[in-house]
């Protein structure tokens, strides 16, 4: 498998803010991913039928539909990658 690689905001990459509840999964994260980055499924690099996905962290590795957690084998979803990493979560008011 290649690497990942930065892709800058003109090229339709760069840093997005985006919602999601702390039990979104690898699905979830991917559907929201594709409808950024791919509206109506297509980017500047071309339609995602014709590209494989994968998530990856901040260490350039792919992940699985399992995280280790201080030994423990936990499925994936937004809280429990943040939660060892002690990334900030904003909480909405409302």
């Amino acid at each position: 498998m290649e690497d990942y690689v930065f892709v800058p905001l003109s090229k339709g990459g760069g840093s997005r803010y985006a919602t999601m509840l702390l039990s979104s999964n690898r699905t979830d994260v991917m559907k929201l991913c594709k409808s950024i980055f791919f509206p109506n499924g297509v980017s500047h690099y071309g339609k995602t039928e014709d590209m494989l996905f994968a998530l990856g962290n901040f260490h350039n590795e792919q992940m699985g539909v399992t995280l280790e957690v201080n030994g423990k084998e936990l499925p994936f979803n937004i809280g429990n990658y943040m939660k060892p990493f002690k990334l900030v979560v904003q909480k909405d008011d409302n």
